[in-house]
């Protein structure tokens, strides 16, 4: 399992143990860590590896373009 952390929570992994699926192919993410798990996930993907379960705690996705 890879946990991605998001801003400023320590030991994040411990305070969501009881929701993670605990595996090789599960990568998950709080907060912003949901945006660099999304994108890892994305990229092993694309590498043909293999990722079963993409976990998204609370993800904070913010725009980076200015729309009108």
């Amino acid at each position: 399992m890879r946990f991605f952390s998001g801003f400023s929570l320590q030991n994040e992994a411990d305070f969501f143990a009881p929701y993670i699926k605990e595996s090789d192919y599960t990568v998950c993410g709080f907060s912003y860590g949901a945006i660099k798990a999304f994108e890892a996930t994305k990229k092993a993907l694309e590498e043909g590896k293999r990722v079963d379960t993409l976990q998204l705690f609370s993800p904070a996705f913010f725009q980076s373009k200015d729309e009108k």
